[in-house]
C-alpha cells in the first residue's frame, strides 16, 4: 500500500512538472518562435522629443498625417546616442541608448531592454515599446529615423575620441556603430538624421548656443552628427535651424511647453521637416 502511494505521488509530481514545462514554453517562446511584425516600413529613434508625445499631436503622429507611411515610434525619453563611460555595457539604463539598442537589434537579443522594463515604471510606454520593437524585422524595414544628441548633451557626454574613432561612450563613436550595424543587417536601409531642436534653459537664463554642461554648447554636438553625416553618405534634418524661430527668448512661448520640449506647434513643424526629407528619399 505504501510503496502504491510513493508510486502516485511520484506520478502526479511528473504530471504536474509536464504541465508546469508546458505552459511556460507556451507563455515564453523561443526567440526563434516569436512573431515578426513587418507592419512599420520607418522605425523612428530618439529622446522625449520624440518618445514623450504619442498622442494625435505628437512628431510621429503628425508624421504619418504629412507622409502616409506606417512609423513606429521607438524613442525612450532620457535616452542618449552613447553609452555612459564608467557602466557595464550591460548596464540596463544603458541599454536603451541608441548604441544600445542597435546592439539589441543586431543580435535578436533583447533581454537586457526587457529588464529594464520592469525598472522604468515612471515610463508607462516603455515596455510596450520594447515588446512592439523586438518583433521588427529590421531587414524589411526602408528607413531608420535617428534623432538623438540632446541627452548626450545634457549629459555632458564626450563628442569624440582621438584614441578610437568607434567608442561607444562618446556622441560620434555611438552614431558610427548604429549606422554600421544597420547597413551590415539590411544593405538597402536608408538612414535618416534628425539633429536635436533649439533649447532655452530659463533657471540658468541660457540658451543652448550658451549653456556648455561639460562636452559643448549644442551646436557643437550638431556639428559632429553632420561630420558623421557626411562621412557616411547619409541625409540630415536640420531642425535646429530650420524649423521655429529663436533668436529670440519672446519665441519660446509660441513655440515650447518648456525650454526643452516643443508644444504641438512646434512638434508639428519638427513633423513637417522630417516629412519633406522623408518623402525626398523613399
Amino acid at each position: 500500500m505504501q510503496k502504491r502511494q510513493i508510486l502516485l505521488t511520484i506520478s502526479y509530481g511528473a504530471i504536474a512538472l509536464a504541465l508546469f514545462a508546458l505552459l511556460f514554453w507556451l507563455t515564453f517562446p523561443s526567440p526563434e518562435e516569436k512573431t515578426t511584425n513587418q507592419d512599420y516600413s520607418v522605425v523612428a529613434f530618439g529622446d522625449s522629443v520624440l518618445g514623450l508625445y504619442r498622442g494625435e499631436d505628437s512628431v510621429i503622429s503628425f508624421l504619418q498625417q504629412k507622409t502616409g507611411e506606417a512609423i513606429f515610434n521607438a524613442a525612450f525619453g532620457g535616452s542618449c546616442m552613447s553609452m555612459e563611460k564608467g557602466l557595464k555595457q550591460d548596464y540596463p539604463r544603458e541599454a536603451l541608448s541608441m548604441v544600445g539598442l542597435t546592439k539589441a537589434i543586431y543580435a535578436k537579443d533583447f533581454g537586457v531592454q526587457q529588464s529594464v522594463t520592469w525598472r522604468e515604471s515612471n515610463m508607462e510606454y516603455f515596455a510596450e515599446t520594447i515588446d512592439v520593437l523586438e518583433t521588427i524585422d529590421f531587414t524589411q524595414v526602408e528607413t531608420v529615423i535617428i534623432q538623438h544628441g540632446l541627452n548626450d548633451y545634457h549629459a555632458g557626454r564626450k563628442i569624440d575620441s582621438d584614441r578610437n574613432a568607434k567608442s561607444e561612450y562618446t556622441y560620434k563613436g555611438a552614431l558610427r556603430n548604429c549606422i554600421e550595424r544597420f547597413r551590415k543587417l539590411n544593405p538597402n536601409i536608408k538612414i535618416l538624421l534628425v539633429t536635436p531642436s533649439f533649447t532655452w534653459y530659463e533657471e540658468q537664463g541660457t540658451t543652448c548656443l550658451e549653456q556648455d554642461f561639460g562636452g559643448g554648447t549644442l551646436d557643437k554636438y550638431i556639428a559632429a552628427q553632420k561630420e558623421v553625416a557626411e562621412e557616411y553618405g547619409i541625409s540630415v534634418v536640420d531642425v535646429f535651424d530650420d524649423t521655429y524661430p529663436h533668436d529670440s527668448w519672446e519665441h519660446k512661448p509660441a513655440y515650447m511647453e518648456d525650454g526643452v520640449h516643443p508644444n504641438a506647434v512646434g512638434r508639428e513643424m519638427i513633423a513637417q521637416r522630417i516629412a519633406q526629407a522623408l518623402q525626398e528619399s523613399l
